[in-house]
This record gives C-alpha cells, structure tokens and sequence, in this order.
C-alpha cells in the first residue's frame, strides 16, 4: 500500500521543485525535498495514518486508501497536504523547523508568516502597488546572504496551504510573493542570524523601494497605491553595524501613525546617543 501511495505522490509532485528523496523514504518516513531552496521535510506514515483515522473529514481518503491502497486523485492528494499543514504535522515531525505565525502588535490583521530551515529562511511579505508581481520580482546581496524576492517557493506552500485560506499546494498563490535568504558559499545561515539580515532587507526594500512592499500578512485585501512605481537594482550591500535602528524604522514604516512616531524617535535617540558618548570622550 505505501508502495502505492509513494508514487502517487511522486506523480503528484513530478511538475514541482517538489521530491520525494528515495533514499530517506522507506516504510517509516517520506522525505520531501525541494531543489530550488535545497530544504528537506520529514513526514512519518504512523502519524499521517493516526490523522486520517482520528479525523472525520479524512473519510474520502481514509476509504480510498482501504479499498485501493491508493491516493491518486489530485483533490485527494491536495486535501491530505491541506490537513498535515493545518494539523501542524511539518513542525511535529521536523525539530529543526522554524516556523513563524503570529500577530503582529502593529496591525489589527497583520502577522507574521515565515519559517527557517536548512540554512535557509522565507517570510511573506505584501505588495502595496497596483502592479503584477512579475514587475515586483526582484534580488541582491547582503554581504554573502542572498535575498530573493519572488512567488513563494513550493515548500513555502506545502508548509503553509493549510494555515492560509482558500490555498491548495498548485493554487491561489498567484497574488503571493516572499523575501528569502540564504548565504551563497559554504557558510551557513544561522538561525541566530536570521533577524539581522532580514530587517537589514526590509529596511533596503522600504529605501529603494519606499511605499511597495509591507512585511507579514493578512487575511484582508490590503489597500493598494497607484504610485509610479519604477524597479530599481540594488546589487551587493555592506552589512550594517547598527541593526538597533534599522528594526526601529521598518517598525515605523510598518507601524500605524500612532506607534509609528514612538518607532522613528528612537532611531534618532540611538544615533544622538552615539554622538554624545563620542563627544563626552
């Protein structure tokens, strides 16, 4: 039967950067990969089978897998990711896996989505122009981390299709787009890191790119701006050596009117503190 089921999965995924790596998957586990972020995924056949027997809304596949061994229609396929993502099976069965989801303080409807693994982070961000993402795709460097801004990446949406609404793996993320990071040599991307470098990015999105791109997301249409919008190359950036106040802006550019004055006041202060302890000397 997992026979069976192994390659239906693996005709379900054969137009993706989605894998199954037959070399990890066996009669315990499958083992997802994606060639394009290089991440891997652990899913194990005891817990997938005790969601399926447990849960109600399982019954189609429940009854497809006992009478054929199979899963091989698409909807079936589709609805059994939307229920592991939902169930939060991914970050069960993956310890190394970091997820963000969860509001953020600023905004009534926004929060954060993202996740980091494998040297390797993504986070949703929105646009806020009227214009196709095509035109919003872009990427540059922050000293040896990568940072692409694009459609979400296939494992992005595996993880996610079932916290989002309405979104299987193949559908409605035409109107998505993400910022990602990896380091581009041998050196890895820290988890610890992870911040620095993306609130470095955010701040060289919200410089070059100002009134465009809205970090996190939201379940409501954010309103659009028709300003005269012009994509711009950014190319290779020096790493900052002040990160305080770079988090401090992009909270003020993210923030409401309200907080964001508290927000832009304190990159001030921090670069008046400098200046006086130099002058103290």
């Amino acid at each position: 039967m997992i026979e069976n089921i192994i390659k239906d999965l693996k005709e379900y995924f054969s137009k993706s950067s989605i894998y199954l790596d037959m070399n990890s998957t066996d009669e315990n586990k499958i083992r997802l990969g994606c060639s394009k972020t290089r991440v891997h995924m652990n899913l194990y056949w005891e817990d997938i089978f005790y969601l399926i027997d447990e849960e109600n809304r399982f019954g189609d596949i429940k009854s497809a897998i006992q009478s054929k061994g199979v899963i091989n229609k698409m909807g079936l396929i589709e609805s059994l990711f939307g229920y592991l993502s939902y169930e939060g099976l991914y970050s069960y069965n993956n310890k190394k896996l970091k997820l963000w989801n969860y509001k953020l303080n600023s905004f009534k409807d926004r929060y954060i989505e993202g996740f980091y693994k494998d040297n390797y982070a993504e986070f949703s961000i929105q646009p806020t122009v009227n214009v196709s993402i095509e035109e919003l795709i872009c990427n540059f460097q922050i000293e040896n981390v990568e940072i692409n801004i694009a459609y979400p990446s296939d494992i992005y949406r595996l993880i996610f299709q079932g916290i989002k609404p309405l979104t299987t793996f193949r559908i409605e993320w035409d109107n998505d787009i993400t910022i990602s990071l990896r380091k581009n040599d041998k050196s890895k991307l820290k988890l610890e890191e992870v911040e620095k470098y993306l609130q470095q990015a955010l701040f060289i999105l919200n410089i070059y790119y100002p009134q465009v791109f809205i970090f996190g997301s939201s379940n409501n249409d954010y309103m659009e701006h028709n300003i005269n919008y012009k994509q711009k190359f950014a190319g290779q950036i020096v790493e900052s050596k002040h990160i305080e106040p770079i988090i401090y802006y992009n909270e003020g550019i993210n923030s409401t009117k309200e907080t964001a004055f508290y927000y832009f006041y304190k990159v001030l202060e921090y670069y008046f503190d400098i200046i006086y302890n130099v002058l103290m000397i």
